[in-house]
């Protein structure tokens, strides 16, 4: 069973403010850019040649040109869906080096993030992977993180990344916050995850932690037995985010 600490927002010092519509507002079938080195004519149309290869049976939300892996150059990223939403990374030669579909459901879009991150012993990259539904009152995305390393990609957990239900009272939302710091002190970034939820009247948020196992090289929910005094301070890393 997992656990979380739940406090009055009053008590937060978050930053930011999640955009749903831009996160979500490629073209269909898009080629971008996304924190790549420099790219050339050449894999623009590799991108490009990548997207309308998959179009022939599959849906295409974008094609990404990406410096994900830790070798060096770019990787191509397609974003898809062939019945079920999911993505593929494929080396500059074309071949597919790593694939994921998450469970089965209806979506209507789909994002990426990508991010760098230093801790002890090495540099890793973090990819998140956002999957948008809507219903006629309900919008919700969950966040796929994956930690990306020389040891490989490894999904990390699964979370509501944004929930929004309106309603005749009003609109109630459910957004994520996530930062990567130590906060087990033993030298490796654990993740933190902070859900707020915004009502007509209260809001609320509830933090997650998951602590990196260098051993096993999986981050771990951590079930925390800290009061809420020591809990507030969870506030603070954000603050500085």
């Amino acid at each position: 069973m997992r656990y979380v600490i739940i406090l009055s927002l009053a008590a937060l010092a978050l930053c930011g403010e999640t955009n749903i519509n831009v996160l979500f507002s490629y073209k269909s079938g898009a080629v971008a850019y996304y924190n790549s080195q420099r790219v050339n004519a050449s894999e623009y149309a590799r991108a490009a040649a990548l997207r309308d290869s998959i179009a022939k049976s599959a849906r295409v939300r974008a094609v990404f040109i990406a410096d994900v892996l830790p070798e060096a150059g770019n990787e191509i990223v397609a974003l898809k869906n062939d019945g079920r939403e999911g993505f593929s990374i494929h080396a500059t030669n074309g071949s597919t080096v790593f694939s994921y579909t998450p469970s089965g459901t209806t979506a209507v879009s789909s994002a990426m993030e990508l991010s760098g991150h230093r801790d002890a012993t090495n540099e890793f990259r973090v990819l998140k992977y956002y999957v948008l539904t809507e219903k006629p009152d309900r919008r919700h995305a969950d966040c796929h993180l994956f930690r990306i390393d020389t040891d490989g990609i490894s999904l990390i957990t699964v979370v509501q990344f944004y929930d929004e239900i309106r309603t005749k009272r009003g609109v109630y939302t459910t957004t994520m916050e996530s930062i990567f710091v130590d906060i087990t002190k033993d030298g490796y970034l654990d993740l933190l995850i902070a859900q707020v939820e915004q009502g007509v009247t209260k809001s609320r948020a509830e933090y997650q932690l998951y602590s990196y196992c260098p051993k096993e090289k999986v981050y771990a929910f951590t079930l925390s037995d800290l009061g809420q005094e020591d809990a507030v301070s969870y506030a603070a890393y954000f603050a500085r985010k």
